[in-house]
């Protein structure tokens, strides 16, 4: 935040605050290792952490190589594999920076 002064007159100042827009910052939550019951498992995730610095409501986008979603708790449904899931916030304004979370989903049977 930046502040200036301007002199009018003699007797008068008027004092500009000049307010920027700060980026969000995405948390897409903790890597996750789950055990499926069958072919494709739901899985929940978590992007509860992402902030905003100046206070502004979020809007979530999630995105990886077989879905979207979207909102801070998604439910997605993955098949067996490892798959990277990238979380964007937005405040209106500005995107955050990306950041991904890895969920690793073994097949029925597999020890961790």
């Amino acid at each position: 935040m930046t502040a200036s002064e301007f002199t009018l007159s003699s007797s008068q100042t008027v004092r500009v605050k000049v307010i920027a827009n700060r980026a969000p910052i995405a948390h897409a939550g903790a890597d996750q290792t789950i055990q499926a019951g069958g072919s494709i498992v739901d899985v929940r995730l978590d992007g509860s952490a992402s902030t905003d610095t100046d206070g502004d409501e979020l809007s979530y986008r999630w995105s990886g190589a077989t879905n979207t979603a979207h909102g801070h708790n998604p439910m997605v449904r993955l098949p067996v594999g490892t798959h990277t899931l990238t979380l964007i916030v937005n405040d209106g304004k500005t995107d955050s920076e990306p950041d991904s979370v890895t969920i690793r989903v073994l097949s029925p049977g597999h020890n961790r």
